[in-house]
């Protein structure tokens, strides 16, 4: 790794750090907003649905969530499905963990295209 590309990084995430992860939770509020909107279950809504980059979404009426997580996965929008550790073995899982970046991937756009629709 280049020592100085690592520490201009460092840097910069002591110049910007706070207002980055601001507007990265800011963009995963307005994802999961859009999501709910658009009919599907987004966890979390009464409480601003979350204060990370992390979206929950109940999927079970579309299928498992491991099925629904591979068919998006194939369509480069990148999920896994979620499992609650308190849940048994047997437990099928019924939610998604999408993940907002800095970056406008495939998830941004194609949320975009179903609200011009």
């Amino acid at each position: 790794m280049d020592r100085a590309a690592l520490a201009v990084t460092l840097a910069e995430m002591l110049k910007f750090g706070k207002e980055y992860a601001r507007q990265i939770v800011s963009k995963a509020k307005s994802l999961a907003a859009a999501l709910d909107r658009q009919g599907l279950d987004v966890k979390g809504k009464l409480k601003a649905y979350m204060q990370s980059h992390t979206i929950l979404v109940n999927v079970s009426r579309f299928g498992s969530a491991p099925e629904i997580a591979d068919v998006l996965e194939r369509a480069n929008i990148i999920c896994s499905a979620f499992t609650d550790c308190f849940c048994s073995p047997s437990h099928r899982p019924r939610e998604i963990r999408l993940s907002q970046s800095d970056r406008e991937n495939s998830l941004n756009q194609l949320t975009q295209r179903n609200l011009r629709r």
